[in-house]
């Protein structure tokens, strides 16, 4: 079972259609402007509204009931979110001046943390990391479910 399983994986992953190439004539091409006539979806680009979010929720709740209904997707779940919360993950740093930033999410940090230490701290393996922007905290602090979505 366990190599059927890694096997559908990496034939989803092979061939899905972001890893396939795009043609020449539609990496250059301009999207048309949408009306309700053209795109019969075209309410859901209203995220935030009622109709949509119903949409979304109810397009979830089959997508998790179907999944949640074959034997490896909880065993799958529990195995993803230890590896995700773990403490001990590598850190993918950033280095901005003398500084070396990185994005953080565990347990105690869904959201995420934006942290920075010193590149000699980096570099012993264990640095003591300084909160930069704790999203979390912003997010309780406000009322509003903050997410990052990367810093350039």
């Amino acid at each position: 079972m366990k190599r059927k399983a890694r096997t559908f994986g990496i034939f989803v992953l092979l061939f899905s259609p972001a890893m396939l190439p795009m043609p020449a004539a539609a990496q250059n091409a301009q999207p048309a402007a949408q009306t309700a006539d053209d795109d019969p979806f075209i309410w859901l680009e209203d995220v935030d509204g009622k109709r949509s979010m119903d949409w979304v929720n109810a397009h979830n709740a089959a997508t998790v009931a179907e999944l949640s209904s074959t034997p490896v997707y909880q065993p799958l779940v529990t195995r993803i979110k230890t590896i995700l919360d773990s403490r001990d993950r590598i850190a993918n740093p950033s280095m901005v001046g003398d500084k070396i930033y990185n994005f953080w999410q565990d347990a105690d940090h869904q959201r995420g943390i934006w942290r920075r230490t010193t590149v000699s701290d980096y570099l012993t393996g264990k640095p003591t990391w300084e909160t930069v922007l704790d999203v979390d905290a912003l997010a309780k602090a406000e009322g509003v479910p903050w997410a990052d979505g990367g810093a350039d």
